[in-house]
C-alpha cells in the first residue's frame, strides 16, 4: 500500500472517530438542556474542562444537542455521519434531504448535493 493511501486510510479513522464523539455529545448535551436548561451547557462546558482540559464552548455543546434533537424528528439512519445530518438539519429544507437519505442516498452524498444547491 502506498504511503498516500495510508495517510488516508487513517484520517478517515480518526474522522469517523471525530464523528462518533460529536453524536454522544449531542445525547449528552441535549441530556443537560432536557434536565437543566440551556444555561446548565456553560457550566457543562466548564466542568468539562476542569475533568479533562478539554474546552468545548457551551455554543458548540448547543449545536450538538441541537442537531441531535431535530435529527431524532427526522427518521434518519442512526448510521449517518454527524456532519451530513447537521448539514441536513442547516440547510434550509431539512425534510427534502431527509427524505433523499431515507431514499438511499448516503451522508457523503447528501453533503455534496446540499453543497452544490447553496451554490446554485
Amino acid at each position: 500500500m502506498e504511503k498516500f493511501e495510508e495517510l488516508v486510510i487513517k484520517a478517515s479513522h480518526i474522522l469517523d472517530i471525530a464523528e462518533r464523539y460529536q453524536w454522544e455529545l449531542g445525547q449528552l448535551s441535549n441530556e443537560v438542556v432536557k434536565t437543566y436548561g440551556y444555561k446548565a451547557l456553560v457550566d457543562f462546558a466548564k466542568q468539562i474542562q476542569e475533568n479533562c482540559g478539554i474546552w468545548r464552548s457551551p455554543g458548540s455543546l448547543r449545536m450538538y444537542a441541537y442537531v441531535y434533537k431535530v435529527s431524532s424528528k427526522l427518521n434518519l439512519p442512526e448510521d449517518i455521519l454527524f456532519s451530513a445530518c447537521q448539514a441536513i438539519i442547516f440547510s434550509g429544507n431539512p425534510v427534502k434531504y431527509a427524505k433523499m437519505v431515507q431514499d438511499g442516498m448516503s451522508g457523503t452524498e447528501i453533503r455534496k448535493v446540499i453543497y452544490n444547491d447553496k451554490k446554485s
